[in-house]
C-alpha cells in the first residue's frame, strides 16, 4: 500500500489520492436527469426519452440495468473512461391511467435510481378510410393517417363504371345518368348514384304569366288564374290577370289587398276597407312536442341542419336521459342513452365536427360519442376522489353542477367548469384531451368561475369570484391551467373578435394585447348580459333592449323591447333575429335589418330562451305550462352570419369560441 500511494504522487503531481483511484482505476459516473416524464403514450406504442450516462473516471465501467414495466432499457452498458452516452428509456402501455416506476443502474458498488412516470391513453377508432386509401392511427402523431392503395386496385363508385384505383383516386368511365327529362338537372352522386333534381325555371317578370316546364320542352310561360292581383287594389278598383292580361276592375269583396308574409296573413278588402291579416306564428317544417318530456337545446345545429338536445321523462324515475338528434326534415337521426333513470335531467351539450364528436357535460360526468353513431368513446367522472370542503345539500348527499361547458383550447382539450357545493362553493375547471378524456389539466377556485370564452387567438379567458361576491377579476388562463395576467377587475367578458375580448365593468370596454379602448356608450341603456360580433359589427344585449355599436362607440341602431329580450342570433346580411318574452308565457321573434328597422315581428307557440339559425330555418325549444317542445320554423331567405361570435355561447357548436373566418360553423 505504501508502494501504491508514493507511485500515486509521482504520477499525479502531489495531488490528493483516494484508495481505487490509482492510476485511473476510479468508479466515478453519472446519470442525467435524476427523473423521466415519457408523456402520454397510446396503448400498445411505444414512446422514448434519453438518458445521458457520463463516465467520469479514467477506468471502463459496465453497468447493469434492471426497470419497472411498462418501461423498458437496455439490460447493460458499457462504457470507456471519461465518455459519455446517451441511452433510451422505453414507455410502452398495455392498460390506460398513469404509471410509475423506478430505472436502476447498478456498478457493483453504487446503485443510482432514476424515477419514471408517464400515461396510458386508448387508441382512438379510426374512421373508414375514403375509396383508395388505407386509414390507420399514428401514434406519433396522434391522429389518423390515410394511404392511398396500389394503383390498379378494383374500387366501387356509384358514379363510375370498370374503376380502378389510380394514386389515390378512383377513375373508370362516367355513368350515363340522363333521364331524358327536360325539367331536371341530371348529376351523380357517390353516395347516392344517379340523381334527377327538379330545374328551376326563371321567374315570370310578368304578373299575369307564371313559369311552367315540360318534360319534352323546358321551361315555359302560361296565364295565371284570372282575377290574380297584378298591381295595387285600394278596395274600389284592382289590377287583376284576365287571360294573362293586367287589366283595372272593380274590387271585389275579399279580395287581396296586402301579400302574406312570414308571420302575417294576407290582407283582404272589406267593405271597400282593406283590413290588416291576422299575425301568425311561422310555418313550422317541423315540431317534436313528446308527450311528459324536458327538451333542453342550446342550439346546437351541425353544417347540415341537424339539431341535437337531450330528452328526459319529467316524472317517471325510470327513465333515462337521452341525446337526440333530428334533421331539418325533423327525421330522427340519433338517439342514445347518457344516463339510466335520471328523470327531469338535462346535459349541456357541444358540437366538435371537424373530429366528428359530440361532447354533453353534466354534474362532473363529461363523455364524447359519435356524432353520427352516438357511439361512446370516452367518459370521465370529474367528482370521482374529491374533497367535499362545502357544506352538503339538506340531504345529506353532495351537490354537484356543471355551470359552463365547453371551451376548446389550442392544444386539442376541452374545459368543464364543475361547481360543488349547495350554500358555499367551489368550482372546478378541468381539461380533458379531447380524443381520449385524459385530463390534461385540472384548477380549483374558492366560489365561482363565470362566463369562460376562447379568443381567436387561442387564448383562454374566464372570470372568478369568491363565493356570493361581485364579479372580482377576469383572468387569462394558459395551456396548462395556470394564470397568465389578470386582465380586469370587476369586469366580465362578453364576446370576442379576434384576439379583442369585451368586457363589461364599471363601463364596456374593448381589451386587447395593445390595449383598452374608449368606453362604449351602452352600459346607460342597461346592464349587457351578452352581446355579438362579427367583423365591423357588434351587437350588445341589455335587459329591454339591442343595440349596435361601432368601434368608436356610436350607436349604429338601437331596439327597445316591451319585456326582456331572449335570445338572438347575427344574420349574414347584417341584421338580427331575437325574441322576447311575453307575459303570457309565450315569445315574439323579431327581424331586424342591417339599418335597424323591424322587418317583421312572428308569434311563437311557446317560451324560448335559445335558438339559432340555419338557411332561412329558426330551430328553438319551446316551453309553454307543463310541455316542452323544439321546433324548426320557417323564417324567409336569410342565413347565420359566417364567422364571428354570432351565437350568446358563440356559435352553434356551444363552446364558446368564434366562428373563425373563412370556415362555417361546421365542416
Amino acid at each position: 500500500m505504501h508502494r501504491l500511494l508514493a507511485l500515486c504522487l509521482v504520477l499525479t503531481g502531489c495531488q490528493t489520492c483516494q484508495r481505487g483511484d490509482v492510476v485511473g482505476v476510479g468508479t466515478r459516473w453519472t446519470a442525467a436527469p435524476d427523473s423521466l416524464d415519457l408523456g402520454t403514450g397510446f396503448l400498445g406504442a411505444d414512446r422514448t426519452a434519453p438518458l445521458t450516462l457520463q463516465n467520469e473516471s479514467r477506468s471502463s465501467l459496465d453497468l447493469t440495468l434492471s426497470v419497472d414495466a411498462p418501461f423498458s432499457a437496455p439490460t447493460t452498458v458499457h462504457l470507456e473512461g471519461g465518455a459519455a452516452t446517451t441511452l433510451d428509456v422505453h414507455f410502452r402501455p398495455t392498460t390506460e391511467g398513469a404509471f410509475t416506476g423506478t430505472l436502476r443502474l447498478d456498478d457493483g458498488v453504487t446503485t443510482v435510481e432514476v424515477a419514471l412516470r408517464g400515461t396510458g391513453l386508448r387508441v382512438p377508432t379510426c374512421d373508414q378510410a375514403p375509396t383508395c386509401h388505407t386509414r390507420r392511427f399514428d401514434p406519433a402523431r396522434g391522429e389518423c393517417l390515410d394511404e392511398p392503395v396500389a394503383d390498379g386496385t378494383s374500387c366501387s363508385s356509384a358514379c363510375l363504371t370498370t374503376a380502378t384505383c389510380q394514386q389515390g383516386v378512383c377513375l373508370g368511365t362516367a355513368r350515363d345518368c340522363d333521364d331524358r327529362n327536360a325539367c331536371t338537372a341530371d348529376s351523380c352522386l357517390e353516395a347516392l348514384g344517379c340523381q334527377h333534381d327538379a330545374i328551376t325555371c326563371a321567374p315570370s317578370t310578368d304578373a299575369c304569366l307564371t313559369s311552367v316546364c315540360s318534360p319534352r320542352t323546358g321551361c315555359g310561360l302560361e296565364p295565371v288564374a284570372d282575377g290574380t292581383s297584378c298591381g295595387a287594389n285600394d278596395c274600389t278598383t284592382a289590377h287583376v290577370c284576365i287571360a294573362g292580361t293586367c287589366e283595372l276592375r272593380a274590387s271585389p269583396e275579399g279580395s287581396e289587398c296586402a301579400p302574406a308574409d312570414v308571420c302575417r296573413a294576407a290582407s283582404v278588402c272589406v267593405s271597400q276597407r282593406c283590413v290588416q291579416g291576422e299575425a301568425t306564428p311561422p310555418v313550422a317544417r317541423w315540431l317534436h312536442a313528446p308527450s311528459g318530456k324536458r327538451i333542453f337545446f342550446e342550439g346546437t345545429v351541425t353544417a347540415d341542419g341537424v339539431a341535437y338536445f337531450t330528452e328526459a321523462s319529467v316524472s317517471d324515475p325510470t327513465e333515462p336521459l337521452e341525446l337526440v338528434a333530428l334533421d331539418l326534415d325533423g327525421r330522427e337521426r340519433l338517439r342514445v342513452v347518457l344516463e339510466p333513470a335520471c328523470p327531469n335531467c338535462s346535459a349541456r351539450l357541444a358540437l366538435d365536427p371537424l373530429n366528428g364528436l359530440v361532447f354533453s357535460g353534466r354534474r362532473g360526468k363529461v363523455q364524447a360519442r359519435d356524432l353520427r353513431t352516438g357511439h361512446l368513446f370516452w367518459e370521465r367522472d370529474t367528482t370521482l376522489g374529491k374533497t367535499l370542503r362545502s357544506p352538503q345539500a339538506s340531504d345529506g348527499g353532495a351537490v354537484w353542477s356543471t355551470s359552463a361547458f365547453l371551451g376548446y383550447a389550442e392544444n386539442d382539450v376541452i374545459v368543464e367548469q364543475l361547481t360543488e357545493g349547495y350554500e358555499l362553493h367551489r368550482e372546478y375547471s378541468v381539461a380533458f384531451h379531447r380524443l381520449t378524456g385524459a385530463v390534461v389539466w385540472e384548477r380549483d377556485w374558492w366560489g365561482h368561475v363565470y362566463f369562460p370564452l376562447v379568443t381567436g387567438a387561442h387564448q383562454l379567458f374566464v372570470t372568478q369570484a369568491d363565493c356570493w361576491a361581485p364579479i372580482q377579476q377576469s383572468l387569462v388562463l394558459d395551456d396548462f391551467g395556470q394564470s397568465v395576467r389578470t386582465v380586469a377587475r370587476q369586469a366580465r367578458p362578453l364576446t370576442v373578435d379576434g384576439d379583442r375580448v369585451l368586457l363589461a365593468g364599471t363601463d364596456l370596454v374593448w381589451s386587447s394585447p395593445s390595449g383598452t379602448s374608449a368606453p362604449l356608450p351602452v352600459l346607460a341603456r342597461g346592464n349587457p348580459s351578452w352581446a355579438l360580433t362579427t367583423p365591423g359589427r357588434t351587437v350588445v344585449a341589455g335587459y329591454q333592449s339591442l343595440t349596435e355599436v361601432d368601434d368608436d362607440g356610436g350607436v349604429r341602431w338601437n331596439r327597445n323591447a316591451s319585456s326582456s329580450v331572449l335570445t338572438a342570433v347575427m344574420v349574414a346580411d347584417g341584421g338580427v333575429l331575437f325574441t322576447e318574452y311575453t307575459s303570457d308565457g309565450g315569445s315574439l321573434l323579431h327581424r331586424i335589418t342591417a339599418t335597424g328597422d323591424l322587418a317583421f315581428t312572428c308569434p311563437l307557440p311557446g317560451y324560448t330562451s335559445s335558438g339559432t339559425l340555419h338557411r332561412g330555418v329558426f330551430i328553438a325549444p319551446l316551453s309553454r305550462g307543463t310541455s316542452a317542445a323544439v321546433g324548426a320554423f320557417e323564417v324567409g331567405p336569410i342565413d347565420l352570419a359566417s364567422h364571428g361570435w354570432v351565437m350568446p355561447n358563440g356559435s352553434p357548436r356551444n363552446d364558446r369560441h368564434p366562428i373563425p373566418v373563412g370556415q362555417r360553423f361546421v365542416q
